[in-house]
């Protein structure tokens, strides 16, 4: 498993491979995630996401946990704070595509949003924008049981049927 050492600034992604260890036990921290310390920032130039679920600035080790894909861990106690996921736009999205909602909350560092509109529209294409819709009609309906929205979300998840109608182009 390969680290690196990690001061949580945002040149993570360019530090020097450390050492090599085995073995290493990651496990979630003590203390509460709480959204608003949560950090997801995007460097177009590296093209590397960062999520840091306490806040930038936690000295951390970067452990190898999928093809570019690092998770931020404690180097004293091995607690989780944050992943790196390296080759975002040009290979990871396109082998999960649900990544390029990170996106829209990031911190943006050599991209626009008008490129994250458009890595979204290649990535997810038609029908997937339009899943992520319903999802998203879905969450916000939940506290809002007897709405319409929440009779349409629910009717479109339950049957999963493809309710997008048809259009032809003459």
């Amino acid at each position: 498993m390969a680290m690196k050492r990690s001061d949580g600034s945002r040149a993570d992604a360019s530090l020097a491979l450390a050492e090599e260890e085995d073995n290493i036990r990651i496990t979630a921290a003590p203390f509460p995630i709480e959204p608003e310390n949560v950090v997801v920032s995007y460097d177009g130039d590296l093209d590397t996401l960062m999520i840091y679920l306490y806040g930038r600035g936690r000295p951390s080790m970067v452990v190898e946990i999928g093809d570019s894909q690092f998770a931020l861990v404690d180097p004293e106690r091995h607690y989780l704070l944050g992943f790196q996921i390296e080759d975002f736009a040009a290979i990871q999205v396109h082998r999960q595509p649900d990544l390029v909602e990170f996106l829209e909350h990031a911190e943006l560092r050599d991209m626009t949003q008008d490129d994250v509109r458009a890595l979204r529209r290649e990535v997810l294409g038609y029908l997937g924008r339009f899943r992520l819709w319903v999802r998203r009609i879905w969450f916000r309906a939940i506290p809002h049981r007897g709405s319409d929205g929440f009779k349409v979300a629910q009717r479109v998840i339950r049957d999963q049927r493809d309710c997008i109608p048809s259009v032809s182009f003459a």
